[in-house]
């Protein structure tokens, strides 16, 4: 991975905390548990044109962009350009299935990386953020079914 020199000072537990709270995945989750979730994130810094992960991959762990610019592909088609505060790899967190696409940055980046068992066993005492979660998971369900029934609708 193409790591950034370490001139730039790591972000502060604040920063990280507004960061989650202004995430889809993690708005429903009161403050408090938001600090227990900054405290697990991993801050990496990447150049351009870094690889995050590669399609088929193993997948343990998520991702937040905190700033820069990530793009989801599968080596030929995009399929998301992703922007500050969006993430990726968040169902990695909840099963281990290999990665469906390729995350690769497009611009030089700073990322928080969630690790699968530290974010599992915080959801293991912090019942509030499982709940939270899976509320944010049902909606985005749901949206997909919408979308599929909309396309089956048209065709």
């Amino acid at each position: 991975m193409g790591i950034l020199s370490e001139g730039t000072k790591p972000l502060l537990e604040l920063e990280k905390v507004i960061l989650l709270k202004s995430t889809n995945l993690f708005r429903e989750v009161p403050e408090h548990v938001l600090v227990d979730i900054a405290s697990i994130t991993h801050e990496i810094r990447v150049q351009r044109d870094t690889s995050i992960f590669r399609k088929g991959e193993e997948s343990r762990e998520m991702y937040i962009i905190y700033e820069g610019e990530v793009r989801l592909h599968d080596g030929v088609s995009t399929y998301s350009v992703l922007i500050n505060r969006d993430f990726f790899g968040d169902l990695s967190i909840l099963d281990s299935s290999p990665r469906t696409l390729s995350a690769t940055t497009t611009k030089d980046s700073v990322l928080l990386k969630i690790e699968q068992d530290d974010f599992l066993a915080l959801m293991g005492y912090r019942r509030s953020l499982m709940v939270g979660i899976m509320k944010v998971l049902g909606q985005r369900i749901r949206k997909n079914e919408k979308s599929s029934s909309f396309t089956k609708e048209k065709i």
